[in-house]
């Protein structure tokens, strides 16, 4: 499983996804920044798209916060 949280009070995302859906995960977080009602940036959505192509490599482990289960 891949999952990305951010958190930009009052705001908390996060993205979770099967490592296979990780295109489909990719695509839906560019629909949410390009949407002006939404109140999550382009440069939030850099950070959240780098950290999701991080945890989908499996040679490349990046380690999560204790209390992200």
């Amino acid at each position: 499983m891949v999952c990305v949280t951010l958190q930009r009070p009052p705001h908390f995302w996060r993205f979770a996804c099967a490592p296979e859906q990780t295109a489909d995960l990719l695509e839906r977080l560019a629909e949410i920044a390009d949407d002006p009602n939404i109140e999550l940036t382009w440069s939030d959505a850099e950070l959240i798209a780098s950290e999701i192509v991080v945890h989908h490599h499996t040679d490349t482990p990046s380690a999560g916060s204790s209390n992200d289960r």
